[in-house]
């Protein structure tokens, strides 16, 4: 596990909160994940953002998936998913601790269509997505993710 980020039980009120989702589509040999690459700092991704003043965590992760993603790409919250990660940022004013809330949500038509903050897409069977993301806290999510979705046959 890479030593800045550790999976952590719940997350505190006092951490920045972000939310986002874990969004695939259903392929025949099992389900697709969507994961974004950071312009800025090159890590790949699900989807997610930080948390508005006033807004749910869900909210935040149907807001930030529209931002990201394009109001056109139709998007199906999965009921009874939620990973849960937090880990060390440096983001100029100083080290911070992040909590990010992840949903689960199926692609269900539209096109995605990426903001400026990514510069590049992956769709990725599960082995592959796991081998792209660099952070194990992550891996973790993706690896929850499809475990919900096995069980959901």
């Amino acid at each position: 596990m890479n030593g800045d980020r550790a999976k952590k039980n719940g997350i505190p009120p006092s951490v920045v909160k972000a939310a986002g989702a874990v969004v695939f589509r259903d392929r025949g040999e099992g389900p697709e994940y969507l994961l974004l690459r950071n312009a800025r700092h090159l890590t790949w991704a699900p989807p997610k953002g930080h948390v508005e003043p006033g807004e749910s965590l869900e909210e935040a992760a149907r807001r930030e998936l529209e931002e990201e993603l394009g109001p056109q790409a139709r998007l199906a919250f999965l009921p009874g998913f939620e990973a849960e990660i937090t880990y060390q940022v440096d983001e100029g004013g100083g080290p911070r601790t992040k909590g990010v809330t992840y949903f689960l949500a199926r692609l269900e038509g539209g096109e995605i269509r990426r903001s400026e903050e990514h510069d590049a897409q992956v769709w990725a069977g599960l082995d592959t997505a796991l081998a792209v993301l660099q952070h194990e806290d992550l891996r973790g999510v993706l690896k929850k993710a499809h475990q919900f979705l096995e069980a959901q046959g």
